[in-house]
């Protein structure tokens, strides 16, 4: 609808900020606030800032596994998901070693970080 008007994303995104002093709201936080107006607004970076210090609560990482844990942040803000492909085939994660990496680092705990993730952006 938008695009039809030559009003893209980008032109929403900017007069959202300017009004509401604010990056605009995910999608998902859009949602979940018009079905409960309780329910907080929160930008992308806002929603993965919350799932990672979730998750950090309740596991011990080690430094490098942390290092990871800040790479999959900046990369779930852009993407709001993960999957373990993802370790394989984008940059940032194959320059430092991939999927093989990020099993030997997590262990058989990658999965299940994974999906903790992913799960806790949506239900967040």
């Amino acid at each position: 609808m938008l695009g039809k008007n030559d009003y893209d994303e980008k032109l929403l995104r900017r007069a959202h900020e300017r009004v509401n002093r604010k990056a605009l709201a995910d999608l998902i936080s859009m949602i979940k606030h018009a079905a409960n107006d309780q329910e907080p607004l929160l930008t992308a970076s806002e929603r993965v800032t919350k799932a990672l210090e979730e998750m950090k609560a309740f596991h011990t990482f080690t430094p490098e596994q942390e290092r990871w844990l800040g790479l999959i942040g900046e990369h779930l803000k852009e993407n709001l998901s993960i999957s373990e492909e993802d370790l394989d085939f984008q940059p940032v994660f194959a320059q430092r070693g991939g999927l093989a990496r990020a099993r030997k680092l997590f262990g058989k705990e990658l999965r299940p970080v994974i999906d903790r993730l992913n799960y806790t952006l949506v239900a967040a």
